[in-house]
């Protein structure tokens, strides 16, 4: 399916979310949904088991390897990954449409998928890629812990994942230190309505970004 140029009156714009796990992204997700109205969020697919208060077809369809692997041939997926022994894809067509018609669409999903779409020229145009940082890695790892359900050795495992994610920082248009929700959200809100003229300390290049991302990187977590 064709996308319009992003300079017609239909020109729609794909904002991508992303955090390492545990990095605050769906909570700030669902706050700007909120907020804006004319927001919509894309829904991902994945194989992974389906968490206490998450409900299918709101957060993810959850759908089985077969079947994923099965969309995937079909080219159905705009990107894919795999995170902690689990898949997740984007299906095209819902992106697609909604840039057709003019639609903004929040996209949260993984470094590696964001990755993957930066590589699609048909979006290129349409895209404003936001990554949210924690503030210590300690913080992160108990934010890890505090969830139900979870074991030590799959925390570790998002907790090394962390760590690549954090690295790439530079390939997204904008990086967000997560300090309260409030701030977070106020700041990505701007961002997703084109109102971010003055967030020149949240570009990858500012010094104290870069700051914070070298700081994160030698933190140890224990």
């Amino acid at each position: 399916m064709p996308v319009p140029d992003n300079g017609s009156p239909k020109g729609g714009k794909l904002v991508i979310l992303s955090a390492p796990s545990g990095g605050g992204k769906t909570t700030i997700a669902g706050e700007l949904l909120r907020l804006d109205p004319t927001l919509h969020r894309s829904i991902s697919v994945t194989t992974r088991k389906q968490r206490p208060g998450e409900i299918d077809g709101r957060d993810y369809f959850f759908i089985s390897k077969q079947e994923f692997d099965r969309r995937l041939a079909d080219g159905q997926l705009l990107e894919h990954t795999q995170i902690h022994g689990n898949h997740y894809g984007t299906p095209a067509d819902y992106i697609l449409q909604q840039l057709e018609s003019g639609q903004k669409v929040l996209l949260v999903i993984e470094s590696l998928g964001m990755r993957q779409i930066k590589k699609r020229p048909e979006l290129t145009n349409y895209l404003t890629a936001i990554f949210l940082l924690p503030v210590t890695m300690q913080e992160l790892w108990d934010r890890l812990a505090a969830r139900p359900r979870t074991d030590a050795l799959e925390n570790q495992r998002r907790i090394q994942n962390a760590y690549g994610e954090i690295a790439f920082y530079n390939e997204y248009d904008y990086i967000i230190v997560n300090r309260t929700i409030a701030e977070s959200t106020a700041l990505a809100y701007k961002i997703a309505t084109d109102d971010a003229l003055g967030l020149q300390a949240c570009r990858p290049n500012d010094l104290m970004v870069r700051t914070h991302v070298a700081d994160l990187l030698d933190q140890v977590v224990v």
